[in-house]
């Protein structure tokens, strides 16, 4: 499992946004190639969080790092 805690401080729009993200993934959960939600909520001080399957490989940050992604490579991400 994986746990995606929105940090402390962030502004509301990221917030709205982490939430909305959130009810837009658990909706995608039949999809294949969508990590799947297991839950979220709010920590006791308030912060939201995601519970979700933990997917191993590269992440979009390393790949998009490198440059421009060739649209084959895209499709294979």
């Amino acid at each position: 499992m994986a746990l995606k805690v929105l940090r402390e401080g962030a502004p509301p729009d990221e917030a709205a946004r982490f939430e909305r993200a959130t009810v837009a993934l658990a909706t995608l959960a039949y999809v294949e190639g969508v990590v799947h939600a297991l839950g979220g909520g709010r920590t006791t001080t308030g912060l939201p969080y995601l519970v979700m399957d933990l997917v191993r490989g590269r992440s979009l940050r390393s790949e998009l790092e490198r440059g421009v992604l060739d649209p084959r490579e895209i499709v294979l991400f």
